[in-house]
């Protein structure tokens, strides 16, 4: 049985639940089975084969449901990234450290995924706070993750940007990635060492968001 409406063109569009999209294979017990429709993130592979190919990455909207598992960066932006000298990254909202978390397990996933013989420029554009004390952490944050970057070959550049509001990012080699939360999708978390969510993004619940990507001009 098929669940689903059919839109204003006569376009069927399947619905499914949470379970489904976490778990498409397994889905009504049907793991020996193709799954009708392919996860909504992009295919990662092992360290040991090759990432798909550019030309093969998806370009579109996805939808992400609230308390959904199976997100991490290194699925819906590694495979965006890979490959760029140059990024930027658009979110005003980067204040808390569990913000700051967020943008330092970015950091260490490019620099776990780029040449060691190469550098990477990244520059991020945010909002300071507007509370002096607050401020002085915000500050001390972004010096930490600076230096940790800067240890692993990125070169991190933060940019005060007192007018942003939307969120994206933007590569050298032509891609825009529009994030409707920004770096800032993951459920907050008590930070517990013995968690398994702490280590592994996969494993953590996320707030319902949009990505959408575009491929822009290719680089030259």
């Amino acid at each position: 049985m098929k669940f689903g409406y059919t839109g204003p063109r006569n376009q069927w569009h399947a619905v499914t639940t949470l379970e489904e999209e976490e778990y498409p294979a397994y889905y009504n017990g049907r793991a020996d089975e193709e799954p009708e429709e392919v996860s909504h993130l992009p295919e990662v592979t092992s360290e040991s084969t090759h990432i798909r190919k550019e030309s093969e990455l998806y370009e579109g909207h996805r939808d992400f449901a609230e308390n959904q598992r199976g997100v991490s960066f290194e699925k819906i932006l590694l495979p965006y990234l890979r490959g760029s000298s140059e990024i930027e990254i658009h979110d005003p909202y980067i204040r808390q450290p569990y913000q700051g978390r967020n943008l330092a397990e970015l950091l260490a996933l490019l620099a776990s995924a780029k040449d060691p013989a190469l550098e990477l420029d990244v520059t991020v554009y945010t909002a300071s706070d507007q509370d002096k004390k607050y401020l002085i952490q915000q500050q001390t944050m972004f010096r930490q993750i600076w230096t940790s970057a800067r240890h692993q070959g990125i070169n991190l550049r933060v940019v005060h940007d007192p007018t942003g509001h939307d969120r994206w990012i933007t590569t050298d080699t032509g891609w825009r990635i529009t994030l409707g939360r920004g770096l800032d999708i993951f459920q907050r978390s008590n930070d517990d060492w013995y968690d398994l969510a702490t280590s592994r993004q996969e494993f953590r619940q996320v707030k319902a968001f949009t990505i959408t990507y575009t491929r822009e001009n290719r680089a030259q």
